[in-house]
């Protein structure tokens, strides 16, 4: 560390805090002169763009720091306040929050008669496909003559101001946690516990019963099964029916060589957590300095990072479900809205944030090291320190997931609900 940076950033800092604006930008850019750390100049940038009362000089000084540690928390909401992103009105004391969520909003609810079973399924207005859960059929809604209903829905606070254009790495996370809807509580949703395989799920509105996807097991919902937990997101909307799944699964078992399958596939969503991970990559070389009493590492280069990915938030079929998550962008997703599930069952994230971000973080590297496989080249070390999360939520996939007859090769297997792609897994 430079003794002399230390010194001036010192009293730079408690000149600012005494409101000597003067004698505080004096000693800070000396600091910027003095061979400072990286360290002690983000410091001193930060407190320079807290002096500046001129708006691009602020934002230099943002973009300073942010250039050398682009996570850094203080400069990305500063710089989002300067931007627009963020206004002040919206900062939020953590450590002083509300009791309880933002006021709902309403959304038009229509009804639909599914043409294929006659199932009366409720949506929101605006959505042009549902997928019923009681005979597998997929609805185009305008075709399907929808029904304006007199009560409309109430949405929950922190989606209500969503648009339904939504998308992954719109947000970020620094931003939403200076603000209220960053640190929303747990809502309340109808969680059923299934006793025969301990799976939990989401169950839709007026739903009075559930058959479990994965032990079929028959289950009376009751409402006293409430609980509060973090509800989802976002959601994929069902693209591929019930006979479309099974004629996609025939087509891959010809394809692979198998018998034809007798399978009965169960459609549900299946929870992941999408993730934009950003940041840098530096390459490092190690010196001696016979000022420090340890190796010094130096940055010689450094490749930005900036990756999407999805991580299973279930723990059932980890390897399937890698699959699908790589296989799944959520660039298509609709906000949550318990409504759009249709009938269709929603399994209850198990995987905790914290530890998906950290499966999240390794995968993003591991995808950068693929595709950038020349930058590391001759790079015996290299950082990777400075890769966050920038944002992050709570996904919902539908599948229709079935068991394979031993004559067709046996194990789990599933079919994207979007896509119609089929991923198996071998017993």
């Amino acid at each position: 560390m430079s003794e002399s940076a230390r010194d001036l950033l010192v009293r730079g800092v408690a000149a600012a805090k005494a409101g000597e604006a003067k004698e505080a930008r004096f000693f800070l850019e000396w600091v910027l002169r003095s061979e400072p750390t990286d360290d002690q100049r983000i410091e001193a940038c930060l407190w320079l763009s807290d002096l500046s009362d001129d708006v691009a000089e602020q934002r230099s000084w943002l973009e300073d720091v942010l250039a050398r540690q682009p996570s850094d928390p203080r400069a990305q909401r500063k710089l989002a306040m300067l931007n627009g992103g963020l206004r002040s009105d919206e900062l939020v004391d953590a450590d002083a929050l509300p009791a309880t969520a933002p006021p709902s909003g309403e959304a038009p609810v229509l009804q639909v008669d599914c043409l294929n079973c006659g199932a009366a399924l409720l949506a929101l207005a605006g959505v042009p496909r549902l997928g019923c859960a009681y005979c597998g059929a997929v609805i185009d809604v305008g075709a399907a003559g929808a029904k304006l209903q007199t009560k409309p829905a109430r949405r929950r606070g922190a989606r209500a101001g969503r648009r339904a254009s939504a998308r992954i790495g719109e947000g970020n996370l620094v931003v939403e946690l200076a603000r209220l809807r960053g640190h929303r509580p747990a809502q309340p949703v109808l969680n059923v516990t299934c006793r025969g395989c301990s799976a939990a799920f989401i169950v839709p509105p007026e739903h009075p019963s559930l058959r479990c996807p994965y032990c079929h097991a028959v289950h009376v919902v009751d409402e006293a099964d409430t609980s509060s937990q973090m509800a989802p997101d976002l959601m994929l909307p069902v693209q591929v029916d019930h006979d479309q799944s099974l004629e996609r699964l025939a087509r891959w078992a010809s394809e692979q060589k198998l018998n034809s399958p007798q399978v009965e596939l169960e459609g549900f969503y299946v929870p992941f957590w999408a993730f934009e991970m950003a940041g840098e990559i530096t390459s490092q070389v190690f010196r001696d300095d016979p000022r420090q009493p340890l190796v010094v590492a130096e940055a010689t280069d450094r490749l930005p990072l900036r990756v999407s990915l999805c991580v299973p938030a279930t723990e059932r079929h980890p390897r399937l479900m890698k699959a699908v998550a790589q296989a799944t962008a959520a660039d298509s997703a609709l906000p949550f809205e318990p409504l759009l599930l249709s009938g269709w069952l929603a399994e209850s994230y198990q995987i905790p944030l914290s530890q998906a971000a950290i499966v999240a973080r390794g995968e993003a590297v591991s995808r950068v090291r693929s595709e950038s496989r020349g930058w590391f080249l001759g790079r015996s070390s290299y950082d990777t320190s400075t890769v966050f999360v920038e944002d992050f939520r709570l996904l919902l996939i539908p599948l229709w997931l079935g068991e394979l007859a031993e004559e067709a090769g046996g194990g789990e297997v599933c079919v994207h609900g979007l896509t119609a792609q089929v991923y198996a897994e071998k017993p």
